[in-house]
């Protein structure tokens, strides 16, 4: 089995082309031939099971490559690793701790298959569609409404090539995963060097997700695109700092793409920061309700009244009507002529908001 390593230089494809809002019926075919079409493994890190997630070890006749589990029978991946899909022959998706095939794939209808790697890397997106559900619960959600930024911490995991891999080495047994941090975000790509995280990507890696917890939440935020390590007779070595660069599924680019994918599961980072901030302001109101002095009562409440107030920027839908009763009950709280009475309204503000922090974020 040979992989396809994408090392700023070339690529290629056999899928259908998404164009717009739309999913054309064209199919391309590129083969490309040379050795200088390869694209990135990980280096670095450290060796995990993947066996029993949704990270998918993707095998077609001739390629490897890594994609995850973004709907129950979707499996986001680098354009470039769809070279060789064939409906007539099917790539075996290993997932979930089941064995699936695509039955059909996708790319960006921007991507072009002859351009150079840095041009093309913002469009290296594609999607396969299985031949069956998965279950709900090995899904990984896209993070929605944050972006990334310089210096942020995410995880890298992949089916690729390392430095003590060699010729003949069964990459499915392979799967490691490292930390990255972001170094520099710009048109679509999100790039960062080995010196930072200690980790980096190579052949068989392309495709995988990079990982960033919101909260307590794990969130894809990009996809393996390309590197600048090298590879030789099936080793993976450190090359140009180790530069790795992902697919930014923030960009407006990969946004448009995914549009097209109505299952595509997500996460909202406003919903996070909602769960999140009102669960700090219920534990706050819970020790107000236990104040004995109603001035002490109204000057510990008004800051926390501008707290909610900004909140309620970031509510949505019953989450925003909750937090909107509980503002004008505090309000009222602190209009309050007796303690007794401002404590009451305050529980029953306290309740509101227990309720938005208590819904999930789903």
């Amino acid at each position: 089995m040979s992989t396809i390593y994408r090392k700023l230089v070339l690529k290629f494809l056999t899928i259908t082309l998404i164009t717009g809002a739309a999913l054309t019926g064209l199919l391309l075919f590129r083969s490309i031939a040379s050795a200088d079409a390869k694209r990135s493994p990980l280096l670095g890190g450290s060796y995990v099971n993947l066996v029993d997630t949704g990270f998918a070890y993707i095998e077609s006749p001739s390629s490897s490559c890594t994609g995850v589990l973004v709907g129950r029978r979707l499996i986001l991946t680098a354009a470039h690793c769809l070279e060789y899909f064939d409906e007539s022959n099917p790539s075996t998706v290993y997932v979930a701790n089941t064995v699936a095939y695509g039955i059909s794939a996708f790319y960006n209808g921007q991507y072009n298959p002859e351009g150079s790697v840095i041009d093309e890397s913002p469009f290296d997106i594609g999607m396969i569609i299985l031949d069956r559900d998965l279950p709900e619960a090995y899904v990984f959600r896209i993070l929605f409404n944050n972006l990334v930024t310089n210096g942020t911490v995410a995880y890298v995991y992949g089916y690729g090539r390392n430095e003590l891999t060699g010729v003949g080495t069964d990459l499915f047994f392979q799967s490691k995963f490292g930390t990255i941090i972001a170094e520099n975000i710009s048109e679509g790509i999100i790039y960062a060097t080995h010196g930072r995280g200690g980790s980096s990507g190579c052949s068989g890696d392309s495709g995988g997700p990079i990982i960033k917890f919101e909260g307590k939440y794990p969130a894809v935020i990009g996809i393996t695109s390309n590197g600048s390590n090298t590879l030789l007779e099936g080793t993976c070595y450190l090359q140009n700092g180790g530069v790795s660069g992902f697919v930014d599924l923030q960009s407006a680019t990969s946004q448009s793409f995914l549009r097209n994918f109505p299952d595509v599961l997500y996460i909202n980072a406003f919903r996070v920061y909602v769960e999140s901030e009102s669960m700090a302001i219920a534990s706050i109101l819970r020790n107000l309700n236990s104040q004995k002095r109603l001035a002490t009562f109204i000057s510990k409440t008004k800051p926390l009244i501008r707290r909610l107030r900004a909140l309620i920027n970031y509510g949505d839908g019953f989450r925003k009507a909750k937090l909107n009763s509980a503002l004008s009950k505090l309000n009222a709280a602190v209009s309050s002529r007796g303690l007794n009475s401002a404590i009451k309204r305050s529980k029953s503000a306290l309740s509101d908001v227990r309720v938005v922090n208590t819904a999930g974020i789903l």
